[in-house]
C-alpha cells in the first residue's frame, strides 16, 4: 500500500535511480511532490483520491509512550536518550524521511534510510516512512507519548499492490497498470 504516492528508487535503495522506478500520485492525476512538512501533513491528514484508498493502511496512527520508544531505541541502536523531541532532516520526493533526529536532554541520534528508521522507532517497525510526529502530553519539559501519523505500508518503491488492485477494479488492464507504475517502460514477449 503505497499511501497515494510511490518513492524514487535511490531514496529506498541507494545508489542512481531508476528511470521507470520514480514517485509518482497512485492516481490519474499527475505529479504531487511533497517538498516541506507542512505539505506532508496535508497529504496524510487530507489524502486526495487514490487507487489504494480503500485499504486499511492507507493511513495509519501508533501512539508510543516516551519510555517505551527510549527503550526501543536504546535495544535496536544501543543509544540511551530521554527522548525531547523526533525531527524529520530529509524526505524523498513521496514524503517518506529517510533521514531523522532523535534529540534528547543530553544528545541527539541521526538514523537514515528508510527500513531502519521505520524498525529503530517500533518494537517490530513501523508500517512506512511517510510520517509525521506529534507529541503527546508533557512532564517537566518531557512528552508523555509520541503520535506516529502515516500513510501506506511498505518502502513504497515500485508498483503498489493494492493500487493496482484498485486500478483493475476501475477497470483498467494490465498493460495500464504496469505503465502506471514502471513508467517509460514496455512489454515484449520473450522468447
Amino acid at each position: 500500500v503505497c499511501g497515494g504516492i510511490t518513492e524514487n528508487f535511490e531514496n529506498v535503495w541507494g545508489g542512481e535511480g531508476r528511470d521507470y522506478l520514480i514517485s509518482h500520485r497512485d492516481s490519474d492525476s499527475d505529479g504531487l511532490v511533497l517538498h516541506n512538512e507542512e505539505e506532508v501533513r496535508n497529504f496524510i491528514d487530507d489524502p486526495p483520491p487514490s487507487f489504494c484508498s480503500d485499504h486499511e493502511l492507507f493511513r495509519w496512527k501508533v501512539r508510543v509512550e516516551r519510555k517505551k520508544l527510549e527503550s526501543i531505541v536504546k535495544k535496536k541502536m544501543g543509544t540511551a536518550l530521554e527522548l525531547v523531541a523526533i525531527e524529520p532532516v530529509k524526505r524523498g520526493a513521496s514524503g517518506r524521511i529517510t533521514e531523522i533526529k532523535l534529540i534528547g536532554t543530553k544528545r541527539e541520534l541521526i538514523i537514515r534510510g528508510e527500513l531502519r528508521i521505520r524498525k529503530a522507532l517500533s518494537e517490530s517497525h513501523l508500517f512506512s516512512s511517510l510520517f509525521y510526529v506529534v507529541r503527546l502530553g508533557e512532564k517537566d519539559g518531557l512528552p508523555d507519548a509520541y503520535e506516529f501519523r502515516g500513510g501506506g505500508f511498505g518502502h513504497g518503491v515500485g508498483m503498489c499492490q493494492i493500487g493496482a488492485i484498485g486500478m483493475a477494479r476501475k477497470g483498467y488492464n494490465y498493460r495500464e497498470i504496469l505503465a502506471h507504475y514502471y513508467p517509460g517502460t514496455e512489454l515484449v514477449k520473450v522468447e
